[in-house]
């Protein structure tokens, strides 16, 4: 898959982001598969992983293996975007979120549990 992305936009910078986490028997797959990604790209200056082992926390799913609305895409999507600034060369230590473990006030919203709505047709 990275070489073929590789060749298919040579010089560019390509992300690959880590499978999510899942509370389930098929958690160890998943932790296989990612270090898997990491060994192939390991050697390849041009190819960004993007490591999403911070989303073990079950207060970011509204069920075993899907992230919530507030918390998990949120969080996701910080990940996705330190890979963004990374790839573009920006420097950036500064968290942009505060941490969900150092004692967050904002409790889990009902509709963080509700699966995200199917499209009428």
């Amino acid at each position: 898959m990275v070489d073929t992305a590789r060749k298919a936009f040579p010089g560019k910078k390509i992300i690959i982001s880590s499978v999510t986490p899942r509370d389930d028997d098929f958690d160890e797959d998943i932790r296989a598969i990612n270090r898997a990604i990491q060994s192939e790209i390991l050697n390849f200056n041009d190819v960004i992983y993007a490591n999403n082992d911070n989303l073990r926390d079950r207060a970011l799913y509204f069920d075993r293996k899907h992230l919530n609305r507030s918390r998990g895409v949120r969080k996701f999507a910080a990940n996705i975007k330190r890979a963004i600034r990374m790839a573009s060369g920006v420097v950036d230590n500064k968290p942009r979120y505060p941490s969900y473990h150092s004692g967050d006030p904002h409790p889990i919203r009902r509709d963080d549990r509700a699966p995200y709505p199917h499209p009428r047709y």
